[in-house]
């Protein structure tokens, strides 16, 4: 059993995260930082909108407090549940992809949700934009220990 390292830069050393490809970091770090930061602000605003338009979904949707549970928990649940397969999955596949792919879920989900006539596919939407923050969250963790450099 024989592995080869050649296509990957030398590990850092503990407690440093430069290398010898980037010894003061990634030269685009700090935009690399600005689009995770906005793509997690896009993630986790949305509960937040969420929980201020319940009332107006229960007057609109005609929807009971069960419903407005659901819509509220669907997306967490999915996200908790999927956060660490999601993660195993982008580090097999890529972190890119997987931060690319999960926005593009969510925005799905999003759009789908926007536009939703009753509570049944509002809560199908919230758990599609749960598998998209799944795989998009999953980056944020990991694409800056990556990136990362010594100053």
């Amino acid at each position: 059993m024989s592995t080869t390292t050649a296509a990957r830069p030398p590990a850092p050393e503990p407690g440093n995260t430069a290398n010898s490809q980037w010894p003061a970091g990634h030269p685009r770090r700090r935009l690399i930082l600005l689009v995770l930061c906005l793509s997690l602000l896009v993630v986790v605003i949305d509960n937040t909108i969420l929980n201020t338009a319940l009332p107006t979904l229960a007057r609109v949707l005609h929807a009971g407090t069960s419903s407005l549970q659901w819509i509220t928990d669907a997306y967490t649940l999915c996200f908790a549940a999927l956060l660490i397969p999601a993660g195993a999955l982008g580090d097999r596949y890529g972190r890119l992809l997987s931060l690319l792919g999960g926005l593009a879920v969510f925005a799905a989900g999003s759009a789908a949700a926007a536009f939703a006539p009753g509570t049944g596919i509002l809560t199908g939407a919230r758990i599609v934009m749960g598998l998209g923050a799944a795989f998009g969250g999953r980056s944020h963790l990991r694409v800056p220990d990556t990136a990362g450099g010594a100053g």
